[in-house]
């Protein structure tokens, strides 16, 4: 994210204060699969989650 914050911000015209939104839109986002993954795989086990999100 940290990489994609200069682009976002040449390319969209962004000020500072706007990517600080962006990384906090991205990190609460990002956290909130965590814990659902988390959640899931206590409820369905490990191998079965692993598996579905690493199809091949």
């Amino acid at each position: 994210m940290g990489v994609a914050l200069p682009a976002i911000k040449e390319a969209l015209g962004y000020t500072q204060a706007s990517l600080q939104w962006v990384f906090n839109a991205y990190v609460i986002f990002f956290g909130g699969l965590l814990l659902l993954g988390g959640r899931m795989s206590d409820l369905f086990g490990q191998r079965r989650i692993f598996m579905w999100g690493f199809p091949f």
